[in-house]
C-alpha cells in the first residue's frame, strides 16, 4: 500500500469508548480495499495450494488492517487470531455481548452519565459519548428510541441549562430528537462560555484605563505630570521653545509611573 493510501485509511484507534464509530470506519476501509469479504467469511479459503496462498495473502492484509487500528490493551485480547474473521469476531464478542449483564451495564452507564463542569470538559464529547452508548445497546439488540436519548441527554446536564429545558417544553414533541436537542445544547454551551469570558475582558479593559489616570505633581500641585518631571522644580526640563514665553503644558503621565520620561509640549 502506498504512503498516500496509508494516510487516506488512517482512522482513530479502537478504544473502550468508540467501538461503534470505529466499526463503521474500518468496515468502509475494508470494503474500499476489497477485503471485507474475507472478514465476513463470504470468500472462503480454497483447497488448491496456489489459490490458497493468494487467499491467505488477502486475508492477512485484512487482519493487519484491523489489528493496526486497535489500542494496545485491546490488541492483547485478539493477537492470537489466525484470520481476519477470527480477529473481527473476537472484537465483536468483547463489545457486543448480548447477555443480560451487558444490557444492564450499558443501560446503567447511559442513564448515569452526567456532564462535568470542569473547565476542560467538552459538551461535544459528552454528547458523542451518549450516542456511543446508545449505539452499543442497539448493537446487542436493545432499542433506544431517539426521543428517549434526547431526554436522557437533557437529564445529564447541570442546572445552568434549566432555562434551555424550559424553552424546549414549548416545542412540539416531534421536534424533540437527539439531533435537534444536541444542536440547541451546543449552542447554549457556547453562549454560556462567551458570557463567562466577557466580564474578564471588561475587567482587563477597565484595569488598563484606570492605570492611565492623570497624576498630580506634589511640588506645584498641578495635574498632568509628576514631581520628577516638573518644569517649575526643574526648569532645565522645559523645552527650549517655551522657555522665553513661559507657555506650554505637560502631557499627563500614567498613574504610578515614577520614571523621568520626556515631556511633550502643546501650544
Amino acid at each position: 500500500m502506498s504512503v498516500q493510501n496509508k494516510r487516506l485509511y488512517a482512522i482513530d484507534e479502537l478504544t473502550d469508548s468508540n467501538h461503534t464509530a470505529w466499526k463503521q470506519r474500518i468496515e468502509l476501509v475494508l470494503q474500499d480495499r476489497g477485503l471485507w469479504k474475507y472478514v465476513t467469511g463470504k470468500c472462503e479459503p480454497p483447497t488448491e495450494k496456489k489459490a490458497f496462498e493468494a487467499w491467505e495473502e488477502k486475508d492477512q492484509a485484512a487482519k493487519a488492517q484491523i489489528l493496526l487500528t486497535v489500542s494496545d490493551h485491546i490488541l492483547m485480547s485478539v493477537r492470537g487470531a489466525k484470520t481476519s474473521k477470527e480477529a473481527w469476531t473476537k472484537i465483536a464478542s468483547t463489545f457486543e455481548q448480548k447477555g443480560l449483564s451487558a444490557q444492564v451495564f450499558l443501560r446503567r452507564k447511559l442513564l448515569s452519565t452526567k456532564f462535568s463542569d470542569r473547565e476542560d470538559a467538552s459538551m461535544q464529547n459528552h454528547l458523542n459519548g451518549l450516542r456511543e452508548l446508545s449505539d452499543r445497546l442497539q448493537a446487542i439488540g436493545v432499542e433506544v428510541k431517539d426521543e428517549e436519548l434526547a431526554i436522557i441527554a437533557l437529564c445529564s446536564l447541570p442546572p445552568q441549562f434549566d432555562s434551555l429545558i424550559i424553552a424546549l417544553e414549548q416545542r412540539p414533541p416531534s421536534d424533540i430528537t437527539f439531533e435537534f436537542v444536541s444542536a440547541r445544547v451546543l449552542a447554549e454551551a457556547s453562549r454560556q462560555s462567551q458570557a463567562e469570558e466577557e466580564p474578564n475582558r471588561m475587567s482587563v479593559g477597565l484595569s488598563a484605563r484606570s492605570s492611565y489616570r492623570v497624576s498630580k505633581c506634589s511640588f506645584c500641585k498641578r495635574t498632568g505630570h509628576i514631581e520628577s518631571s516638573c518644569w517649575d522644580k526643574y526648569p532645565d526640563k522645559r523645552p527650549k521653545a517655551n522657555i522665553a514665553s513661559g507657555k506650554g503644558r505637560q502631557r499627563p503621565v500614567p498613574s504610578g509611573d515614577s520614571s523621568d520620561s520626556d515631556s511633550e509640549v502643546f501650544g
